[in-house]
């Protein structure tokens, strides 16, 4: 993965955060600033320049990767378009639930147009699932999604059954990373659906600090705050909307 690099004291947190989010990966920063070599001047950075770089015979497959989910009765249904020059002969599914232990292989459905689907059994609340897809065209060529599967993967959690009626029905925070931290924030909602959610930070007291985000969260379920102006010490992390609310602690140091 290239990533465009300009100043270090914002760029060796956010090459960090990628490098955590992105199992499998090669994260590298690529100077886009240097002095006497900005490469802007040249009209574009890296996609700019690499967007025209094609490959031989291409096998394409594209997901939409599986939210978190608080389902442990249904099988999670995994769908993928795959299309080839030659068609497709076959496509597999793999996950686990240990990437330690290696992953079961369930072979994926012939849809319509160039869908193909597959299922993970169901699994108890507070299992965290991995998994990656596998096409393989008539020609022989073989791809996986992630593309760097298995090293890689895509991920998901089964999320316990809250206590109240309204948390079930509202947002969760299932992680937030680092914790300690010092400076940038992330965090991983669940169920937080289309609609407008708010993060406030509050104080030993119950005092809100600051409002991280007021607003939709993107499709990935994650929320980035930059807290770094904040003086030490814990506070109280509060995920919002309509529908309930969930609260977890951070400590900035």
């Amino acid at each position: 993965v290239l990533v465009p690099t300009y100043r270090d004291e914002y760029d060796t947190t956010g090459l960090r955060i990628l490098r955590e989010s992105l199992p499998g990966y090669d994260v590298i920063g690529i100077d886009c600033d240097d002095s006497g070599q900005n490469i802007i001047s040249a009209s574009g950075a890296i996609h700019c320049i690499t967007k025209a770089i094609g490959v031989a015979d291409p096998l394409l497959i594209s997901h939409q990767r599986l939210d978190d989910t608080y389902d442990t009765v249904n099988p999670y249904v995994v769908e993928a378009y795959m299309r080839h020059r030659t068609g497709i002969a076959g496509a597999r599914l793999y996950w686990t639930t240990d990437t330690a232990q290696g992953f079961a292989t369930v072979a994926m459905s012939a849809q319509a147009d160039n869908m193909w689907v597959g299922a993970i059994p169901a699994q108890p609340a507070g299992t965290r699932i991995f998994y990656y897809v596998e096409g393989e065209a008539n020609s022989g060529k073989v791809q996986v999604r992630p593309i760097v599967a298995p090293a890689g993967w895509w991920a998901f959690r089964v999320l316990g059954s809250p206590t109240g009626i309204e948390e079930a029905r509202g947002p969760a925070i299932v992680d937030v990373f680092p914790n300690p931290t010092s400076s940038v924030l992330v965090i991983a909602c669940g169920n937080a659906g289309e609609g407008s959610v708010s993060v406030r930070l509050l104080d030993a007291l119950g005092r809100e600090v600051r409002v991280l985000h007021n607003g939709p969260v993107h499709r990935d379920g994650r929320i980035f705050a930059d807290i770094s102006a904040l003086s030490e010490g814990a506070y109280v992390l509060v995920l919002e909307n309509e529908l309930g609310r969930s609260s977890t602690r951070v400590l900035k140091r």
